[in-house]
């Protein structure tokens, strides 16, 4: 079964390689060639436009562009006893899972009713700017996700990328504790941090587009000559408050948080 797992450059190249059916050695030459046709080609201008690069590639090669799996990579932080176990749940199924994991971090703080009591404005207050996200994230099922990203690269992309580090704290649960600090003045994101950790879910579903191999394509053009592309490739997934089953999940990997903030982070290599 040929499918497409962007986990790093060497199954980008492989899976390509499967689906296209051409040898590695046939798709490491056309890269190659590419840009030695290509005048634009400089360390300052951008490369050949995705699309035109698809292009070039039927041009040259009589592909095939069938398949049937796609890995995605869905970023987020657990506890250190999780496992997936009841699969990838959409937002507002694993509501109340993390509601109560975040009261268990200020019950020493707060009382219940008090927690109660903000959990009631922030899924009620028009007027609060973190309260409104979170209900745009939660009210709409689907925009609940499990959202995704296509190249396990995305999922380590710094701040400063423009991209939402999902791995530093997932957005639904920044909105929640942003709102709580500055209604209650207690501390609760360093909270969080330090008591989980950095993971990516690997799972696969059967979404098949050919635009998933023309990014893939365009991914290792851009890698092999240093252009950093990265908010190009925030390709996502969107489940849209479907679960995903368990036995879909491919594997679950943790991290420190020294590593996502390492320059040499494990990133797609």
């Amino acid at each position: 079964m040929k499918s497409l797992n962007c986990s790093s450059q060497e199954t980008i190249y492989q899976s390509l390689s499967d689906i296209f059916s051409i040898s590695l050695e046939e798709l490491f030459i056309f890269i190659d060639n590419c840009k030695k046709e290509d005048p634009s080609c400089s360390d300052r201008e951008p490369p050949l436009h995705s699309d035109q690069l698809f292009i070039n590639l039927q041009a040259d090669k009589s592909i095939s562009l069938d398949y049937e799996k796609t890995h995605w990579f869905h970023a987020t932080r657990v506890s250190k006893d999780e496992n997936f176990s009841d699969g990838l749940l959409p937002n507002h199924i694993a509501a109340d899972k993390y509601w109560a994991f975040l009261y268990s971090l200020v019950e020493n703080e707060i009382s219940y009713n008090e927690w109660q009591n903000f959990k009631d404005f922030i899924l009620s207050s028009q007027d609060d700017k973190n309260a409104r996200l979170y209900q745009l994230k939660t009210k709409n099922i689907d925009q609940t996700g499990p959202f995704a990203f296509l190249f396990k690269d995305t999922a380590f992309a710094q701040p400063h990328s423009g991209i939402h580090s999902y791995l530093t704290i997932p957005e639904s649960i920044e909105d929640i504790c942003l709102c709580f600090e500055e209604r209650l003045n207690i501390e609760i994101r360093e909270k969080f941090k330090n008591s989980t950790l950095p993971c990516i879910v690997e799972f696969y579903d059967y979404s098949t587009e050919v635009n998933y191999l023309r990014d893939a394509l365009y991914y290792i053009y851009c890698i092999n000559f240093d252009f950093d592309c990265l908010n190009y490739f925030a390709i996502a997934s969107n489940s849209k408050g479907n679960i995903i089953p368990h036995d879909q999940i491919i594997s679950i990997s943790c991290y420190s948080d020294e590593d996502i903030r390492s320059p040499n982070n494990p990133r797609c290599t």
